[in-house]
């Protein structure tokens, strides 16, 4: 048993990718891909908010309708959805957004909150994770907000 047609095009094709002209880049911006997020209207979506201060999580309970964010913060948002028509599968999309003027530290602390919050989820279902700067904001960020997205 051989593999199959399209791990052999899939291998081709992440040979021809020089990864060292990507990171030379800079910082990728990767477009979540997952099909049932880009159908995602946000009415089966649930929110989880932590603010990141001196690099820990403090929980926040979400505004009803939209989010209210500073652009003195770094947040952590956990929206967690079921996609499809039987509601089953429960899906998470984590997001880091980084306020315009959030400090140094907890922009670097990011990340690392982002592996704590995905280990508290894992298990529950397949996960996709972002960083979003202010001001950069995806259309399924601001779906996952409410909707309405208040930066102040």
């Amino acid at each position: 048993g051989g593999k199959d047609k399209s791990t052999e095009v899939l291998e081709r094709r992440a040979g021809l990718v020089d990864l060292e002209a990507l990171e030379a880049k800079g910082p990728l911006r990767l477009e979540l891909i997952t099909p049932a997020i880009k159908h995602d209207d946000g009415s089966t979506g649930e929110l989880r908010l932590w603010r990141v201060l001196g690099g820990r999580l403090h929980e926040e309970t979400p505004t009803k309708g939209g989010l209210v964010l500073s652009s003195a913060g770094c947040y952590l948002i956990c929206y967690s959805f079921c996609p499809g028509v039987d509601r089953t599968q429960r899906r998470y999309v984590l997001y880091v957004w980084q306020g315009s003027l959030a400090s140094r530290q907890d922009i670097a602390a990011g990340p690392l909150c982002l592996n704590e919050v995905s280990n508290m989820v894992k298990g529950g279902g397949m996960q996709d994770k972002a960083v979003v700067q202010d001001g950069k904001e995806t259309h399924h960020f601001i779906v996952a907000c409410g909707g309405t997205l208040v930066v102040t």
